[in-house]
C-alpha cells in the first residue's frame, strides 16, 4: 500500500506553527509517520498539534533531527536556517511544502491516470514516501 512509505518514518515540520505546515502534520499521522517540528512562536497551532500528541519544539536546534528521515519546511525558512544547515549535512533529504504538496499532487495523478476510479487523497499521501527530495 502506498500508505506504508510513511509508517514509522520520522518527518520533522520546519515552520509548524503556520497555517499551511501545520496542515500537514495531521496528515502524516494519519497515514502511520512519526510526526515532529519546530517553529520560532508558540502559537495555538503548536499547542494544538501538542495536544495530538506530537513533538513541536519553540524554536530551532540541530538536535531536533536527531532520527528524522525527512524535513519538510516553510519556504519562509532562510538557507541558513539551523536546522536546514544540519538536515544537509547529515544528508536528510529536504523538501519545501509547495514540493511536498505537488509531490502528492503528482503522485494522485499517476495513480488515477491508473485505475478506473480515483483513490482518496490519504492514499495516494504516502506516494511521496520515497522521499525523492532535493535540498
Amino acid at each position: 500500500m502506498i500508505t506504508d512509505r510513511f509508517r514509522g518514518r520520522h518527518v520533522h515540520l520546519i515552520g509548524i506553527g503556520g497555517a499551511g505546515v501545520s496542515a500537514l502534520a495531521p496528515l502524516l499521522q494519519r497515514v502511520g509517520a512519526i510526526v515532529s517540528g519546530c517553529d520560532q512562536s508558540d502559537g495555538p497551532a503548536c499547542v494544538r498539534l501538542r495536544r495530538a500528541g506530537l513533538t513541536v519544539h519553540r524554536g530551532h536546534a540541530a538536535n531536533h533531527l536527531d532520527g528524522v528521515d525527512l524535513v519538510v519546511h516553510t519556504a519562509a525558512a532562510k538557507a541558513d536556517h539551523p536546522e536546514l544547515v544540519a538536515a544537509r549535512l547529515r544528508g536528510i533529504p529536504l523538501m519545501t511544502r509547495g514540493d511536498y504538496l505537488s509531490a502528492v499532487e503528482n503522485a494522485f495523478r499517476a495513480a488515477k491516470a491508473g485505475c478506473a476510479s480515483a483513490p482518496p487523497p490519504m492514499h495516494i499521501h504516502g506516494k511521496v514516501g520515497g522521499f525523492h527530495a532535493k535540498g
